[in-house]
């Protein structure tokens, strides 16, 4: 498996490194500066990175955190600033000496789309580490949904009010490279339905031990009634707690604090997978669409449709975060009420086991 683990790795990273260097030619090529070539450093990063996860881990990756993506990502931004400002020059020159304007270069397009493509299917052969498949496959459909998102927020480069303006290009340009960083993150982690502990009350073995077990018990009610009415009602309440023989499960009050240790944990994953949500996409890209559609008029049927689409999506997201809030709540209180209910049954089960055993010796007398 680690041989595996090992071989996903070097080919992830190496369509990481493979893309990047043609980019980085393509602009060295385009823009005849072989001083671009420096952007290329983030690869000998990812270089060191590579060895380091080979040696050191296996080639597992990080569950929260996935550095070959960050130095990828590290390489390409820069690459698609440079071309994005190199045609908004050469078009500021062309309208400067009333030239034809330059058309939108192809390549640019296909770098920015392969892009997101190539970031989705590497951290798909990337090794899952302490990744699940469940979450993964999660991932990577949050992924394909966030790509196109960041495809169609690059659109707006081409509105005629915002394409040659240098100052909306660059803050565009920030927002796009800053959602990108979400690539580099893992936080979508399900909360698992967990089955209830059920365990039987009494359980006995043969017809003898249930006779002599009927006996006690019709012993201890004519000596004390009322009592044993009170705690036998008390028992068949908490009988979660009891295992075949009547006795505390030890390892009970264990699985409960694992219960809730998950669950806390899947709410901090929760909560963080939807404030990433909010401060990397959501959030920038409403405040810039809204931005655009109010001072700068740029009106279309699809500005229109994801404008409503981030409002949307950041409504939902804040009643998840109600939702979760509410649920920890309630969790607290059903722990506090279990803590509460185990106290009364330890209370009934010392007073119980006195008359218990009270008339377990009233019986061996008789």
């Amino acid at each position: 498996m680690g041989g595996i683990s090992i071989i996903k790795a070097v080919t992830t990273r190496s369509m990481f490194s493979v893309h990047a260097l043609v980019s980085v030619y393509h602009v060295v090529d385009a823009l005849d500066d072989l001083t671009y070539w420096a952007i290329c450093l983030s690869l000998v990063a990812l270089g060191f990175e590579t060895a380091y996860t080979i040696v050191k881990r296996d080639g597992n990756e990080w569950k929260w955190f996935c550095p070959s993506v960050l130095f990828y990502l590290c390489c390409m931004v820069p690459v698609v600033w440079v071309l994005e400002l190199d045609i908004l020059k050469r078009r500021l020159n062309a309208d400067k000496n009333s030239e034809t304007e330059p058309s939108d270069d192809l390549w640019l397009i296909i770098t920015e789309q392969l892009l997101l493509l190539v970031l989705i299917l590497g951290r798909w052969i990337l090794p899952k580490g302490e990744v699940t498949r469940d979450q993964l496959s999660q991932l990577l459909l949050v992924y394909i949904g966030t790509a196109a998102d960041i495809i169609e927020f690059m659109d707006v480069l081409k509105e005629p009010n915002v394409r040659d303006d240098i100052n909306l290009i660059c803050v565009v340009l920030f927002v796009w490279s800053w959602s990108l960083i979400q690539f580099t993150l893992a936080v979508t982690v399900t909360k698992a339905r967990k089955s209830r502990l059920a365990m039987d009350n009494y359980g006995l073995n043969n017809a003898e031990e249930l006779a002599e077990k009927r006996k006690l018990k019709r012993s201890l009610f004519k000596r004390f009634p009322k009592f044993a009415s009170m705690a036998i009602k008390d028992i068949v309440k908490t009988s979660s707690l009891l295992n075949n023989n009547g006795r505390e499960t030890p390892d009970i009050e264990e699985k409960e604090e694992e219960d809730i240790g998950e669950f806390l944990k899947c709410l901090e994953s929760d909560f963080w997978a939807i404030m990433v949500t909010l401060v990397l996409q959501d959030g920038p890209f409403l405040i810039i669409r809204m931005m655009l559609l109010i001072f700068f008029h740029v009106v279309s049927y699809t500005s229109i449709f994801f404008t409503c689409k981030n409002v949307m999506v950041i409504a939902l997201l804040i009643y998840r975060l109600v939702v979760l809030h509410n649920e920890r709540k309630d969790e607290e209180n059903s722990k506090q009420t279990e803590e509460m209910t185990k106290e009364t049954y330890n209370i009934y089960r010392t007073s119980f086991g006195v008359a218990y055993r009270i008339a377990q010796l009233d019986t061996s007398t008789d």
